[in-house]
């Protein structure tokens, strides 16, 4: 995905999600027929860019606490 499709996702939202919170959700099949699933939820914790990789980082902090 490029940055571009999600400024232009981002622009099309309505201004009241605007103080929702930005989650990066891994999901998957937990079952090959799809009948059960799963959806880890992880706070995103920081943004950055690796310029020499051409890449926006979506960071999300993993460490034990």
């Amino acid at each position: 995905m490029k940055l571009k499709e999600i400024k232009n996702w981002i622009e099309s939202l309505p201004e009241e999600f605007l103080e929702f919170e930005v989650v990066n959700v891994e999901n998957g099949d937990l079952t090959e027929d799809g009948e059960y699933t799963y959806r880890l939820d992880k706070p995103v914790t920081g943004l950055d860019v690796d310029v020499d990789n051409k890449e926006i980082l979506v960071m999300n902090d993993n460490s034990k606490k």
